[in-house]
């Protein structure tokens, strides 16, 4: 059965994925990640409410985990915890034809009705996922302003 991240969010205790932004984002953020966490409970609880768009290109999130093997070259390991803090994330999406795209400027309703590629739900935990994809999702920010199909509008 394919998994939404919507279906994720419903499932998982908001506490659980903000232990995995913090432990995973608190080094690269200028400011301590605790003065967003409100924003990212207010969005948890936000995305709960909203209803998903329907996915008609079958898009799949898919997260890539990499490490740097300490020359600045990365790579993806073959097994890992999915809790070290020297790992990296890497989310983007897949259509039916298995193209790869970037859904960073996705709204949050595309998001929420997008499925988690099997692979990934193989590899991850849902608080780690919907981490890495919150994370994402807000990289322009915690407010958006949509197109009518549905993608941001960066101003």
């Amino acid at each position: 059965m394919m998994v939404t991240l919507k279906q994720l969010i419903m499932d998982t205790d908001f506490n659980q994925v903000w232990e995995c932004i913090a432990r995973h984002y608190e080094i690269r953020a200028e400011v301590t990640i605790d003065n967003y966490k409100d924003k990212y409970k207010d969005l948890y609880e936000k995305l709960a409410t909203l209803k998903p768009t329907d996915n008609s290109k079958n898009m799949y999130i898919y997260i890539n985990v990499f490490k740097d093997d300490g020359n600045d070259d990365y790579y993806c390991p073959d097994s890992f915890d999915e809790n070290d803090e020297e790992l990296y994330f890497d989310v983007s999406g897949k259509d039916d034809e298995w193209c790869g795209y970037s859904i960073v400027n996705c709204g949050f309703e595309k998001w929420l009705g997008f499925y988690i590629d099997e692979d990934t739900l193989a590899k991850l935990s849902p608080p780690n996922i919907i981490a890495h994809c919150l994370v994402e999702m807000t990289f322009f920010g915690f407010e958006q302003k949509l197109d009518e199909e549905g993608y941001l509008i960066i101003d």
